[in-house]
């Protein structure tokens, strides 16, 4: 009998044993033995092969399930996000991504492997129809500079299907680049609602300021916490005939002014007295939704005051010059 064993290498570690058996003994034939030692080297080349591909495969695996799983995050976001690796090449993005390229590049699709410039040169007349070539390459150009230049890109677009958009642009640690896009249509169109409604109230105030300027009354509206709001200059010269030093502006309380002008109007009266009078007039103010009196002006002249709480428990004052109505009373 006899019997031959080769050891099986991996990495000058062993790892087995290759054992031959015969029934009948054998000369020893060196040929025989190198043949069988190469083999048993083989068989830890074929093993050490086999590993690294299980591992191989196992890395695969792990990768699709990752791409899978960062592909499921992507697509439930509501924006639109494209990854650029660092040769600003597409490596991936999402569905909205690729609804919004096809938007602003007349129809064509993203790809992954294309870079960042064929969408840009493709979107440059459709997002700029109005500017000759010459201008869209500038175009082109400088958001390709900018691109290189800033870790960070803001910007906000309108497209061709109507929709806002705000594009943010990041850089990666690895060198890549990832471009978020995100609808701000409604947003934008609340502005527009806010601009037109405040150019209309601009306007109807214009127009009431306007209104009570060619009014020959003396008009003032103070708010529901009895602060002036509006007031023509016939008011600034009726009030200020009773109140010098009170200067008018948006804000000043009713009650600044009446302090202000009661020495004036009640000269007569004492301190106290004047203090009675100016809380018996606030007291009124609050209590009365109209008020109607005639009072003789420091200058001489007589005025008719009407007050009237409005629908928003704003106050309205009128002073009526009625000087001409008494002097022909009395005559």
């Amino acid at each position: 009998q006899a019997v031959m064993g080769f050891p099986i290498f991996i990495h000058d570690q062993v790892v087995g044993v290759l054992e031959f058996f015969s029934d009948e003994p054998q000369e020893s034939n060196v040929e025989t033995i190198k043949t069988l030692g190469h083999i048993g080297t083989l068989l830890g080349s074929v093993a050490l092969r086999n590993q690294a591909e299980d591992e191989v495969a196992r890395s695969q695996e792990q990768a699709k399930v990752s791409h899978a799983r960062l592909m499921d995050a992507i697509e439930a976001m509501g924006q639109c996000i494209c990854l650029f690796d660092k040769d600003d090449k597409t490596v991936l993005f999402n569905e909205r991504y690729a609804e919004l390229y096809r938007c602003f590049t007349n129809g064509a699709s993203p790809k992954v492997g294309n870079s960042f410039e064929v969408g840009l040169r493709l979107s440059a007349p459709v997002m700029h129809p109005d500017k000759t070539a010459k201008e869209q390459e500038s175009w082109i150009k400088n958001i390709l500079k900018v691109r290189q230049s800033s870790k960070v890109r803001n910007s906000t677009d309108l497209m061709p299907d109507g929709k806002w958009y705000r594009s943010e642009g990041f850089d990666t640690s690895d060198g890549g680049t990832v471009s978020v896009f995100t609808d701000i249509t409604e947003a934008k169109n609340h502005e527009a609602e806010l601009a037109k409604l405040a150019d209309e109230t601009e306007l109807a105030h214009s127009r009431l300021v306007d209104a009570i300027e060619a009014m020959g009354q003396a008009v003032s509206l103070f708010d529901k916490d009895d602060r002036l709001v509006l007031w023509n200059s016939q008011y600034e010269v009726v009030a200020g005939g009773f109140a010098p030093e009170i200067e008018f502006r948006p804000d000043i309380e009713f009650r600044e002014i009446l302090v202000a002008s009661a020495e004036q109007l009640h000269p007569e009266h004492s301190a106290q007295d004047r203090k009675k009078c100016i809380d018996d007039v606030l007291k009124e103010r609050k209590t009365d939704d109209t008020r109607v009196s005639t009072s003789q002006m420091p200058v001489g002249r007589w005025f008719r005051f009407e007050g009237s709480r409005s629908s928003d428990v704003c106050t309205v004052s009128v002073f009526t010059d009625m000087t001409e109505s008494k002097e022909a009373e009395e005559k």
